[in-house]
């Protein structure tokens, strides 16, 4: 066989086994082994479709729960209201019916209050038979220790605001005052409040001078 044939022969010669970098490096094995674990370990842990299915149903069911709750508890607050409502009213009526003797009253008290407004007293007139009209006046004051939630002090007549003040945290208080003639019955109320926050208020005086005649 010549020079150029076996030259050939030697270009066409391939070997059997091929090498693999790294198949030989202990460390590059056990790091491509622990990578191959993580892999299957993250595949196995992977929810299905199925469990995602029941996972997204238990939440909507959640929250529709959560929904019921809360419109449970607006129509229970409601029904409160209602009930604060209709018992003022009933208060309100017992003092219609119930006239303030002709002269002068004095009420004394103390209340802790917040932003919804506290019912200190209320006076009520009830022009009596024989006569037309009535003088009324209303005045109040009170104080507070503390500088917390901006107190105010309020005179409403039948439900309506006629006097506020702020409550002066020093002593004497200024006070709230009003009066008007009337020529039917009236129902007039000491109320107290914040702005914000709460407050404790003390020594709540009001008096009501209530003078009938024709």
């Amino acid at each position: 066989m010549s020079d150029i044939d076996t030259t050939a022969a030697d270009d066409d010669w391939m070997p059997d086994r091929r090498y693999s970098p790294g198949t030989c490096d202990q460390i590059l094995v056990s790091q491509r082994a622990r990578e191959t674990q993580e892999r299957e370990k993250s595949e196995a842990n992977r929810p299905t479709g199925t469990e995602i299915g029941q996972i997204t149903a238990k939440l909507r069911t959640l929250t529709e729960q959560l929904k019921e709750q809360q419109k449970q508890l607006e129509t229970a607050q409601e029904d409160l209201e209602k009930q604060q409502g209709a018992l003022e009213k009933q208060q309100t009526d017992m003092v219609r019916r119930t006239p303030q003797p002709e002269g002068r009253t004095q009420y004394t008290a103390s209340a802790a209050v917040g932003t919804a407004e506290t019912t200190i007293h209320t006076y009520g007139i009830a022009i009596p038979s024989g006569k037309a009209k009535a003088f009324v006046a209303v005045s109040a004051r009170a104080s507070t220790p503390t500088h917390d939630g901006t107190p105010l002090l309020e005179i409403y007549e039948d439900g309506k605001l006629v006097g506020l003040m702020t409550i002066p945290d020093i002593l004497p208080a200024n006070g709230l005052s009003f009066c008007q003639t009337v020529g039917e019955n009236h129902t007039y109320t000491i109320r107290a409040r914040t702005a914000t926050g709460g407050a404790t208020i003390t020594g709540v005086e009001s008096w009501f001078t209530v003078i009938y005649y024709v």
